[in-house]
């Protein structure tokens, strides 16, 4: 019982802090640097590797492979992560992948792993309510793109002047939502396997012993990424893209602009 609930209190705390690692994606100093989602990854994976170390205060330093294959899937799900908040909103996006995450790591729990249920019924009928509950979530984000992008009334004259240009703008944020929800979803059906690697990993570690291969992996993994987006930038002849280190965090003071941010 006590490892239930100590469990159960670690897992909020994951859920808190899981809930939050999106919101300085949408800080108003890195919405308007407009910082690559792969350089956000960067400094993602900066923080992980580092912070690892924090571990060996309290456990002896063990490799395992699983580590790797974790942080892999860490770092491409943390990459679209930041694509589907940049492109669809931290909320509908967060709300989107943490569902979807949470069947398919059922999936993997009770029919891969074997790990016993007490009341399959009431599983059933809570996955069934979350699905209503992100299907209501989708319909209502639908909505957000059937008015006129004008965000005020002058915007609005503008667009009505010119339909073309108003359309093309309209067209573009369109399909930036559908890929910001497209990467939200295979977020949420990889994020659900996030954890899958460490079930394999406790015959070789335990509990915090896993966290440094995981960091060590995380930024292997990250590194390789950023050397081959250097070299597709290099082929394309685009420039390769800043790595931000001016940017500082502000407080938006108007209201109007808050709250533009956070969708």
């Amino acid at each position: 019982m006590g490892d239930m609930i100590t469990g159960i209190a670690y897992a909020i705390a994951a859920d808190i802090l899981f809930g939050s690692f999106g919101v300085p994606i949408k800080s108003p100093a890195v919405v308007a640097a407009k910082v690559d989602p792969i350089i956000f990854q960067f400094y993602k994976a900066s923080a992980c590797f580092l912070t690892s170390f924090l571990t060996l205060f309290y456990v002896d330093f063990k490799f395992t492979y699983w580590g790797i294959v974790g942080a892999a899937i860490w770092v491409v799900n943390g990459t679209l992560a930041i694509v589907a908040v940049q492109k669809a909103g931290l909320g509908v996006a967060q709300a989107l992948w943490s569902g979807l995450s949470i069947f398919v790591s059922f999936v993997w729990g009770t029919v891969v792993f074997g790990e016993p249920v007490k009341h399959i019924g009431l599983c059933v009928v809570a996955l069934l309510l979350m699905a209503i509950g992100m299907a209501g979530i989708g319909l209502a984000a639908a909505g957000r793109f059937k008015e006129p992008l004008g965000q005020d009334l002058e915007q609005t004259r503008r667009l009505i002047m010119d339909e073309d240009a108003g359309r093309g703008k309209y067209e573009v944020r369109n399909n930036n939502f559908r890929i910001g929800i497209l990467c939200a979803v295979y977020v949420g059906f990889a994020n659900g396997s996030f954890m899958m690697p460490l079930k394999y990993a406790n015959k070789e570690v335990k509990g915090a012993e896993y966290l440094m291969s995981f960091g060590i992996g995380a930024m292997s993994m990250t590194l390789l990424l950023l050397g081959g987006y250097y070299v597709v930038n290099k082929m394309i002849g685009r420039p390769f893209p800043s790595f931000q280190t001016q940017v500082k965090q502000t407080i938006p003071t108007n209201p109007k602009l808050a709250s533009d941010l956070s969708g």
